[in-house]
């Protein structure tokens, strides 16, 4: 807010906590919020652990659709209607295409063909442990395709708006795919939940006309702690009022001033138990 941006919305998957009301969106400096509480909500009833788990702002939506559609069509009218008076903050943590697997029917049938995945041991699979890997391929496919058209409508109301230009959009997942499908990540060794490149490599990109010099492929190892730092750097703003932060300010990277960063990155799971931990550096 002290940079300017008078409109700061979130839309899809909080997950960050929510028991008590400091803990919510609108309390964490966003002025607007449309999604889900937890993750892993049913695509279509956004129902989680026997409770509906669809809210606006502080209240809970009656709203019907698919999530993945709903989350980009909220974002979009949030892009318009915060067009031009002042800067505009836009976090959209879609869903998709976290589990469970649901996709719609018209995006699953455009990969009926796909095969199955070829993973270790898929020779040795029985018919019906084939079919279900097939199907969950296909259903997978469907929802990153239903993504793609969302992140896509976004992209276009940013362009219908006239902002293109000094617009900054960033795009990342958070983690690999998972194991489930498996040959999710290849040629990647593993899959979300260890650190191996499959579960913490992803693709990341990053649109501003007017700042960034585009067709580029950056290859220094980066994190997704260097995004505060960085949009910090972008805004204006020198002091965030916390804690020391871990990442890194990479817009010199971004720019092509710089071609790396002299840091380690450290990856642990810290789920497993001290016996099983995964540690990488």
């Amino acid at each position: 807010e002290k940079a300017g941006y008078r409109h700061r919305g979130m839309f899809g998957k909080w997950h960050l906590g929510h028991q008590q009301a400091k803990w919510h969106p609108l309390a964490r400096g966003f002025t607007h919020f449309h999604g889900h509480y937890n993750g892993a909500i049913d695509y279509f009833t956004h129902v989680r652990e026997g409770e509906r788990d669809w809210h606006v702002n502080y209240q809970p939506s009656a709203e019907l659709g698919y999530s993945t559609d709903l989350i980009a069509d909220a974002a979009c009218r949030f892009i318009r209607a915060s067009t031009g008076e002042s800067p505009f903050f836009c976090y959209v943590p879609f869903n998709a295409p976290h589990g469970p697997l649901q996709s719609r029917d018209d995006y699953k049938k455009r990969y009926a063909q796909l095969p199955p995945s070829r993973g270790p041991g898929s020779e040795k699979k029985t018919a019906k442990a084939t079919a279900k890997l097939t199907d969950d391929r296909q259903t997978l496919a469907g929802m990153i395709s239903c993504l793609d058209d969302g992140i896509g409508r976004i992209l276009k109301t940013i362009d219908e708006q006239g902002i293109r230009e000094n617009t900054l959009v960033w795009f990342f997942s958070d983690n690999g795919g998972i194991g489930k499908i498996p040959d999710n990540n290849l040629p990647l060794r593993g899959n979300k939940l260890d650190v191996f490149e499959g579960g913490i490599r992803v693709p990341a990109s990053i649109r501003w006309p007017a700042q960034l010099k585009g067709n580029r492929k950056i290859t220094a190892p980066l994190a997704c702690l260097d995004v505060l730092p960085t949009l910090m750097r972008y805004a204006g703003v020198t002091d965030h009022g916390g804690k020391p932060l871990d990442g890194l300010d990479i817009s010199k990277v971004l720019s092509g001033e710089q071609a790396g960063l002299k840091r380690d990155l450290f990856f642990y799971h810290g789920q497993a138990g001290p016996q099983n931990e995964e540690i990488a550096l």
